[in-house]
């Protein structure tokens, strides 16, 4: 009976970050998804990231908010040729009804490592290796039953690859079973897409990207880009959601993207079955770029009746002289 309540408190608190939970766009984390992104800035690149959701009153049966802070710092060390970065990210949330109550928040970190070879200057083939670890707190209280407190630790090993060049990029990454677990039969059940309800098994993400531009002195460019989750457990879902599309038009940018869906659970929902199967969403995101700084804010367009989605990010690169690939 507990779980059947731990998994309403996540079908609410996770929607709006459902299986990608640190950023619903894709590349604005650069080493997410992929560790192999570690060092392609070609010099000191920090980026931050807020992400704010809350439940309205409109949502007939109860109300919260969730928030979500991000930050990252990478590096290229010409003399190894190889890039190494960390990642942080905190999670807190809470909902909160007649009939009862809940709260989660989580931490993750993660150490990278990714060696760099370069081909004739014009491509850069990337192998790189992660190791993360992240913390759970949950608490759950239904009025009529019973209380849930949990707390679980766990790390996690991911081996990626990556091949770069200038207008093209295709990773892969492979997520391997957690290393090391405090409560390990409840490590599905956290706010990152590693933590949903298929984290016993192994599975990797395949992520793309491709730039349109005539040349480099060019005053349009678009970058369509990918993230999609395979293993043994795929949806359909899965291959349709984290796809965005943006245009850059001198120094401003605009973008269009799908994600996990933020909807009702399906019981309360009057769309139909596929919409409920497919369950993505549509955000739009409006920036601002520079060679060096890009401040970038995307908001979530489906379904404001239930609740706000928001993430508003900022990415500084301190380039050296080291000729690396900078991917978007």
């Amino acid at each position: 009976m507990k779980n059947i309540y731990f998994l309403f408190l996540i079908m609410i608190i996770g929607m709006c970050e459902k299986t990608f939970a640190q950023s619903r766009w894709v590349g604005i984390m650069p080493m997410e998804f992929n560790p192999s992104f570690a060092g392609n800035a070609g010099g000191h690149r920090i980026v931050s990231l807020g992400a704010g959701n809350t439940v309205s009153t409109e949502f007939s049966y109860a109300k919260g908010r969730i928030l979500n802070t991000s930050v990252s710092y990478d590096n290229f060390i010409s003399r190894l040729a190889t890039g190494v970065g960390v990642i942080a990210s905190w999670y807190d949330g809470n909902i909160k009804s007649t009939s009862y109550e809940g709260k989660l928040s989580a931490l993750k970190t993660g150490l990278i490592v990714s060696p760099k070879i370069s081909i004739k200057g014009k491509y850069t083939i990337a192998p790189s290796v992660g190791l993360y670890y992240r913390h759970l707190d949950l608490y759950t209280n239904n009025y009529d039953y019973n209380t849930l407190a949990l707390m679980s630790d766990f790390f996690n090993l991911k081996v990626g690859l990556l091949f770069n060049s200038e207008k093209f990029y295709l990773g892969y990454v492979h997520n391997f079973l957690p290393l090391e677990v405090r409560n390990p039969k409840n490590t599905n059940m956290g706010p990152y897409y590693e933590d949903d309800y298929r984290g016993f098994k192994t599975f990797g993400i395949i992520q793309t990207g491709y730039k349109f531009q005539k040349n480099k002195e060019s005053k349009i460019a678009s970058t369509l880009q990918a993230a999609i989750r395979v293993g043994k457990y795929t949806e359909l879902s899965d291959l349709m959601n984290k796809v965005n599309y943006t245009v850059k038009y001198k120094k401003v940018l605009l973008g269009v993207s799908t994600a996990s869906g933020s909807r009702p659970p399906p019981v309360l929902s009057k769309v139909s079955y596929l919409k409920q199967r497919l369950h993505f969403d549509f955000l739009a995101g409006i920036g601002f770029q520079t060679k060096n700084i890009k401040i970038f804010y995307g908001q979530n367009i489906s379904n404001l009746k239930y609740w706000y989605n928001g993430e508003l990010s900022c990415r500084i690169i301190i380039s050296n002289k080291t000729k690396i690939i900078n991917q978007f």
